[in-house]
């Protein structure tokens, strides 16, 4: 896969308070080619990052840096068949 595999469009955004950023990304794949993505670090540094430690099941961190900024977080819902959710550590949204 290449960094083009799967277009990434930001649905929805909005600051809930200064500190706090909610979105929603939309990425154009079905969940269980992008499960993949979210369960192999090695697949989603080529797709889109640079580092990533990713513990895949709910509760689990997930870790990317992407072009120099962390992004850091817990896994809240991982499904193959499903949509997956994340939620932003504080002060890494």
């Amino acid at each position: 896969m290449n960094r083009r595999s799967f277009p990434v469009c930001a649905c929805r955004s909005s600051a809930a308070t200064a500190r706090t950023v909610t979105a929603t990304v939309h990425i154009g794949a079905p969940p269980e080619r992008v499960y993949e993505y979210f369960t192999q670090p090695e697949a989603i540094v080529r797709w889109i990052g640079e580092y990533a430690l990713l513990e895949p099941e709910p509760g689990g961190r997930f870790t990317l840096d992407v072009k120099g900024a962390p992004v850091r977080g817990r896994f809240l819902r991982f499904d193959p068949r499903a949509r997956h959710r994340l939620d932003p550590l504080p002060g890494q949204a």
